[in-house]
């Protein structure tokens, strides 16, 4: 990173997994403090690091001697575990006293939404979900692809391959269960013939069932879920004679077997230009680009509406994001919904040769 950064590192006392940052002197520009709560170890460690890399690399980019704030960042680990998530969610708010929490993925979104609106501490959450969503709140944004951008990509690729059958995979809760139930509907609606097979998360034997759909001419497969079930149903279909050109696979890229990915696609959350994976430098890419971005946002609406060496009115930084309109970012695009969700374009992306990239259409 800059040296300048590390001056300001220093300055604002940037702290990482819970140490606390100081406290301004009175002549100092105000600091404004930004918990985040990643999955920073157990299954998710690498795509919490990946987070962590992109937000840091945000500030490296934002951070100026003419703002006119400081910005210090505390990092809390979650381990993608709810009850870790509301405890440190507390810890940030009570006792480190943060302007601004992010969190990743809506399980982990939904704990901290709450808690965030009760204390008026402004909330960005890094997620998927459905443009009709409701709001979490007047103190909580979203920031992800939106589903029925994905609907709509996915339900072109069929018809532009002229696919008919299609065998759904989900576990059997969760936004992952109410998108593959959603993609399911506007499938159907559009004349493709689907089934949907939800399974928990205990499951490890799906042989029965992939060779059920197999059997029945089933042409296509698609599968949403996480590591190490997504890998265990890979390797199944793999056994059966499926190879990968007929699956789609979403959360494989939170995933490391790339070898059995290899040539798997599926449309997900733009990864960023080519300059920002390398400047990212980091082998897991998932969803980093927007964390990217709420880091660059955050900085950008607090030094937008500063003014009189005092710390922001988050109410000035809430109706600052709610005018953006549409606005560029690193992951393809952004625009603020109504409903506080920043929506930004679904990409298709594919495994080769050991590198998950962007497919141009």
């Amino acid at each position: 990173m800059k040296k300048f950064l590390l001056s300001i590192m220093i300055a604002t006392s940037l702290t990482a997994c819970g140490e606390k940052t100081e406290t301004p002197k009175e002549n100092e520009k105000p600091v404004v403090k930004i918990g985040v709560v990643l999955p920073l170890s157990g299954s998710y460690a690498a795509t919490g690091e990946a987070q962590k890399k992109a937000m840091l690399l945000a500030l490296d980019d934002n951070v100026k001697e003419s703002n006119k704030n400081k910005y210090a960042i505390i990092f809390e680990d979650n381990q993608m575990m709810p009850s870790k998530t509301a405890a440190v969610t507390n810890k940030l708010i009570n006792i480190d006293k943060v302007d601004v929490l992010s969190s990743f993925f809506s399980a982990q979104g939904f704990v901290v939404a709450p808690i965030a609106e009760r204390h008026k501490v402004l909330h960005f959450c890094n997620t998927w979900e459905s443009e009709n969503i409701k709001p979490l709140g007047a103190y909580t944004f979203l920031q992800g692809t939106s589903w029925e951008d994905l609907y709509q990509k996915y339900l072109k690729y069929f018809n532009d391959k002229e696919i008919k059958k299609v065998a759904l995979f989900s576990i059997n809760s969760g936004a992952n269960y109410e998108f593959a139930k959603g993609l399911q509907n506007e499938l159907n609606k559009n004349g493709i013939i689907t089934a949907h097979e939800d399974y928990n998360l205990e499951t490890r034997d799906f042989r029965i069932l992939i060779q059920k759909y197999k059997s029945q001419g089933y042409e296509y497969f698609w599968s949403v879920g996480f590591p190490p079930v997504i890998d265990i149903i890979l390797k199944q279909m793999h056994e059966l004679g499926i190879s990968n050109s007929n699956i789609f696979a979403l959360g494989t890229e939170a995933g490391s077997e790339y070898d059995l990915y290899e040539g798997l696609k599926f449309y997900g959350m733009n990864s960023g230009s080519s300059e920002f994976k390398e400047r990212l430098n980091a082998k897991q890419t998932y969803a980093a680009s927007v964390s990217y971005d709420i880091m660059t946002l955050i900085i950008n609406s607090f030094e937008a509406v500063a003014k009189d060496n005092k710390k922001p009115q988050i109410a000035d930084v809430i109706n600052h994001i709610k005018s953006k309109g549409s606005y560029d970012c690193v992951s393809g695009g952004c625009k603020v919904l109504p409903n506080n969700f920043i929506v930004n374009p679904a990409a298709l992306r594919k495994f080769e040769n050991g590198e998950l990239v962007d497919i141009k259409e």
